[in-house]
């Protein structure tokens, strides 16, 4: 192990130090920045750290094509992070597949995977930043504040860095007692208010659990557990696993829990939905079961007052309504071209939007004053979009406004979220926000009055809407399921561990 005495330390990791697992975190880091105001830099790289930037050639990892990925940040979090897997010369592409770099607190770290055959250096480098962002020009001027270097072998690693501030998104972890490999918690989540809904679909061989959290002076508490159905023996199916827990829905003293694997019938039917009501005290109890089959069905949920929607596998919409006491299914509706269309719905009130990115269509569905419902709009994406668009993978509505999300639209490689308003004539289109901050963004969609909430495949991003205009607010720096109650956001991170999938919850407070 090396150090230098300019500002930090280099930290080196010998192959069988490596290979052991000793990724070693240091104990010093540069000058902490009281006032909040720092900006880092961190590289993950091939080879060893460069000290100095410069603007000569070598001064630079993109030039030296050993750039794999970086990330640009504050004391809020990332605000910009990408892969340079251009940058790298062939056999580096070959060798190594990274995650993208993930902040916590006042570390920096980053997954990575090396190839059978390969061994390589990897280091994961931080630099100051200046406040203007990175330029060429004045690269000379960012100092080293830490890095970890070490020399990998075939399988998973990790490298961990310090930062010169901490970057905090004011996430709380949450977890369960008695979680194992493989239990997917965070799987999908549910939140309103004081009460948080896990979906853990791999508990027990995928027979699945839910976990119920609630908000107390102490934090959060795990005051219930939603146990996975018992399968009829005559159903049981040992190669698909009822997965209950892959869909949750909660609002007040109800709750909706999916299982998209749960066996309906003798042959090739699954799927079901399960209603539970919360009783005096912390309990819960189970009040339904509405079976959804032929295809994998219930793998979505919603539910808003007396009204609850499910989703399918085959492109159908399941429509459930409160009734003297009890929940009944009244509506099915098709949405999609084909029996496999790909489905996703959110209901607010008496609207329901419906998407189908292999159709590349969303659909907005009314209830009538005489209980009936209508399709009243159908929204399509840009012209010129190709094969690759997914238009529609994702979409919410809230009130009297609906969002679509394309992560993949061609001519903005870091996604378009659609915006539609109600007006007297209908469902207009308002906005269509390219979302460059963070890559990949669209995956997910939470809407509450004028709060967008957008997952992506590296950060989970919050807008709002200011004087017409969306402006991105916040970044939280956990990517999976999302839950958004308006004043609470929560992240479900099911293989948090990289191939572990025990599973954990982050939960902040905006």
């Amino acid at each position: 192990m090396t150090r230098y005495d300019r500002l930090t330390r280099r930290r080196t990791l010998r192959a069988g130090a490596a290979a052991a697992g000793l990724l070693g975190v240091g104990t010093g880091v540069g000058a902490a920045r009281a006032d909040g105001d720092c900006a880092y830099q961190v590289d993950f790289v091939a080879g060893d750290p460069i000290e100095a930037l410069g603007e000569d050639g070598g001064g630079f990892y993109g030039r030296q094509n050993r750039l794999i990925r970086y990330l640009h940040g504050d004391a809020t979090g990332a605000t910009r992070r990408d892969g340079w897997i251009n940058s790298l010369d062939p056999a580096t592409r070959a060798a190594v597949t990274a995650d993208p770099i993930r902040l916590d607190g006042a570390s920096a770290s980053v997954g990575f995977r090396v190839a059978e055959g390969a061994e390589l250096t990897l280091s994961l480098v931080v630099y100051t930043l200046s406040d203007g962002g990175f330029s060429f020009a004045s690269a000379d001027e960012q100092d080293l504040v830490d890095a970890a270097t070490g020399t990998f072998g075939p399988g998973t690693h990790r490298l961990e860095a310090e930062l010169p501030c901490a970057a905090g998104d004011g996430a709380t972890r949450v977890v369960a007692d008695g979680l194992d490999a493989g239990d997917e918690f965070g799987s999908a989540v549910a939140l309103d208010g004081s009460t948080l809904l896990v979906g853990a679909a791999g508990t027990d061989d995928e027979r699945g659990a839910a976990h119920v959290f609630t908000r107390g002076d102490d934090g959060w508490t795990r005051t219930w557990r939603l146990a996975g159905p018992p399968v009829p023996s005559e159903f049981d199916d040992p190669t698909i696993g009822p997965r209950f827990g892959g869909g949750v829905a909660v609002d007040g003293d109800t709750a909706f829990v999916s299982a998209p694997g749960y066996p309906t019938a003798p042959v090739s039917a699954y799927g079901a939905v399960f209603v539970y009501e919360r009783e005096s005290g912390d309990g819960w109890a189970r009040r339904h079961r509405f079976d959804l089959g032929p295809n994998l069905g219930g793998g979505a949920v919603v539910v808003d007052g007396a009204t609850g929607i499910a989703t399918d596998s085959g492109g159908t919409v399941y429509v459930f309504e409160r009734r003297g006491g009890g929940w009944e299914r009244t509506e099915g509706f098709a949405a999609g071209s084909d029996e496999y269309a790909a489905v996703a719905a959110d209901l607010s009130g008496g609207t329901v939007v419906v998407g189908s990115y292999t159709d590349r269509e969303a659909y907005v569905l009314e209830r009538s004053a005489a209980g009936e419902w209508e399709a009243v709009a159908r929204f399509t994406p840009d012209a010129g979009l190709d094969h690759l668009s997914l238009f529609a993978i994702s979409v919410a509505v809230d009130g009297d406004r609906i969002v679509v999300a394309d992560p993949t639209k061609p001519a903005d490689d870091d996604g378009v979220v659609y915006v539609y308003e109600r007006s007297a004539s209908g469902w207009e289109p308002t906005t269509r926000r390219p979302l460059a901050e963070v890559g990949g963004t669209g995956w997910s969609l939470e809407l509450r009055g004028d709060r967008l909430v957008v997952g992506g495949s590296e950060a989970t991003l919050l807008y709002e809407l200011r004087d017409g205009t969306w402006t991105h607010e916040r970044a939280v720096d956990h990517v999976g399921s999302v839950a958004f109650d308006g004043s609470r956001l929560a992240v479900g991170v099911a293989e948090y561990d990289r191939g572990d999938e025990t599973g954990e919850v982050y939960v902040v407070d905006l």
